[in-house]
């Protein structure tokens, strides 16, 4: 068992860091998966933790019965995210985490640009929709989604996709300014 005291939100629960359940439109925290990852650079212990944790709080582990949510571990190849997002995430406790978990969660725009860096059309719709009732700043999103660099992801082909994701998002961002 990996020992560790925090761990990274960057899925869709990020944004409860900044706004209530209830302030958010429909869709944008209904996630019943937590993608979290380990705080750590050496991409060999971020994957045996990543595989740790689904393994451990994953879908229909008792964590998972417990607390209606279950976690995806998940490592830095997984999403592509902004330049300085370390520098700006926001710091929670995590009460539903066993042990003396804190959390370290995605600001906004950082989990925005990483969800328009994926391009899977459920988050595409959030992020828009976000947008839409002024939740994110599309200059701010503009910014982070220019410094996102695609070459980051080990696979050429997903590396493609991304780059393609960001050039589409960018295209459609500036139609919204």
């Amino acid at each position: 068992m990996l020992k560790v005291n925090h761990v990274i939100v960057v899925g869709s629960q990020a944004i409860l860091a900044t706004y209530a359940e209830d302030d958010l439109p429909a869709g944008a925290s209904r996630s019943l998966e937590l993608d979290v990852m380990l705080d750590t650079t050496d991409h060999m212990l971020a994957e045996a933790a990543a595989d740790e944790l689904t393994g451990t709080l994953g879908e229909y582990s008792p964590f998972n019965v417990e607390n209606e949510i279950h976690v995806d571990g998940v490592d830095y190849t997984t999403c592509v995210l902004p330049a300085g997002w370390r520098d700006r995430l926001i710091r929670r406790p995590t009460p539903a985490f066993p042990g003396d978990y804190e959390g370290w969660f995605l600001e906004k725009h950082d989990l925005g640009a990483a969800k328009l860096c994926a391009g899977r059309e459920k988050n595409t719709e959030v992020v828009w929709s976000l947008l839409t009732i002024n939740k994110l700043s599309g200059i701010t999103l503009t910014e982070r989604l220019r410094t996102c660099d695609p070459w980051s992801q080990p696979d050429e082909d997903n590396a493609n996709h991304v780059h393609a994701n960001i050039q589409r998002a960018l295209q459609s961002l500036k139609g919204e300014l």
